[in-house]
């Protein structure tokens, strides 16, 4: 699953930043996009298209994007990345930056019982996907004609760790 991202480690220039928790976009909503002010990307040290650590009562991924303005102090993710950190709107959060890795493939589980919801061709989970921050553990969501269906990631493989 090539595309995928994955945590290697903490950076080392990287500030934490206690941020309350926003809806997301509609836009962004299955993409792992975290979006947050100029400020607050500027006072951890990051900037758009960096990943980020999210971490509430369990730690997510988030690739990180300018928000509007007025949201200083805030990250504004979806449901999914909510659920995956382990935080609810308007509950805080810890932010900070971290280098990533792209995975060269990543193995999910899905996360129903009985039948598949819909059939979904592995070049179409692959293009909905490509890019999206993940790490072991997290749920991503993959849009379908009839409804979303989620994934869970088992594992990614980066390039020389298979």
């Amino acid at each position: 699953m090539a595309g995928a991202m994955t945590e290697t480690a903490p950076s080392s220039l990287a500030a934490s930043l206690k941020l309350r928790v926003a809806e997301a976009r509609v836009e962004d909503i299955g993409r792992a996009i975290a979006r947050l002010a100029p400020a607050d990307l500027q006072r951890m040290g990051a900037r758009a298209g960096d990943v980020v650590k999210i971490t509430g009562s369990a730690t997510a991924v988030g690739r990180a994007e300018v928000s509007a303005d007025g949201h200083e102090g805030m990250i504004q993710i979806d449901g999914t990345c909510r659920s995956n950190c382990g935080a609810g709107l308007q509950e805080q959060v810890t932010v900070a930056r971290i280098d990533s890795e792209q995975a060269v493939a990543v193995r999910f589980s899905p996360l129903w019982v009985g039948a598949a919801p819909a059939t979904i061709a592995p070049d179409r989970i692959l293009e909905d996907l490509v890019g999206v921050p993940v790490i072991a553990g997290c749920v991503v969501r993959v849009p379908t004609f009839a409804k979303a269906v989620n994934f869970q990631v088992c594992a990614p493989f980066l390039r020389g760790r298979w």
